[in-house]
């Protein structure tokens, strides 16, 4: 997958994001600013095994009973469990509650 500048010059969009995560990382240790507010990625806090609060999340691809997706800057995280209820819903936090199987990463750029 390529990008294509103003002047039509290709560039890998890996490149790029590679370099927005580390801009971002020393724009928020000069500010003293956690980096995941800065660059966009996602946190996630799992709270025992019924609450998950997370921050930056993106867009949400699924939700149903069973299941939360969403796409975030740095790829794809998939939550799987059970009896899920969004509890609180913002443009940047939501927090999930049910009972958590398991928390699957699908980060563009981590492939080797």
């Amino acid at each position: 997958m390529h990008r294509f500048n103003r002047k039509g010059e290709v560039f890998p969009i890996m490149k790029k994001r590679t370099q927005n995560i580390n801009m971002a990382k020393k724009v928020s240790e000069a500010a003293d600013i956690p980096s995941h507010l800065i660059s966009g990625t996602p946190m996630i806090s799992i709270i025992d095994n019924n609450l998950i609060h997370i921050e930056n999340y993106g867009n949400i691809v699924e939700f149903r009973e069973d299941i939360l997706s969403f796409k975030s800057k740095r790829g794809i995280t998939v939550i799987k469990g059970t009896d899920f209820e969004i509890t609180s819903f913002t443009i940047n936090n939501l927090d999930l509650k049910g009972v958590f199987k398991s928390v699957e990463l699908d980060y563009e750029g981590d492939k080797k």
